[in-house]
């Protein structure tokens, strides 16, 4: 896990929100990390940014199955961008 600013957690919990009331939306998660770390300090920047943002909708009563996770590598900075679908893609 990783920490983030509580405003992160503010916006998931808005997200949590709205996919709990409309059950039929997914989310692809798109997970990047700054170009100052290494590869191997990279990968593991993103597996713990996905498990931190993953186990918190989780924890919030969305289903894993609603959730895609894309790791994005190196890109500039650490972001993370999410995109609402209703088909899961």
């Amino acid at each position: 896990m990783v920490s983030l600013p509580d405003s992160v957690f503010a916006n998931l919990g808005q997200l949590a929100t709205v996919l709990n009331e409309q059950p039929e939306l997914h989310i692809r998660i798109e997970i990047h990390a700054q170009d100052k770390w290494g590869e191997e300090e990279a990968a593991q920047r993103l597996a713990a940014l996905e498990e931190t943002v993953t186990s918190y909708l989780v924890d919030q009563g969305i289903d894993g199955g609603r959730i895609t996770v894309e790791a994005k590598g190196m890109t500039g900075s650490d972001w993370i961008d999410i995109i609402v679908t209703e088909t899961g893609e």
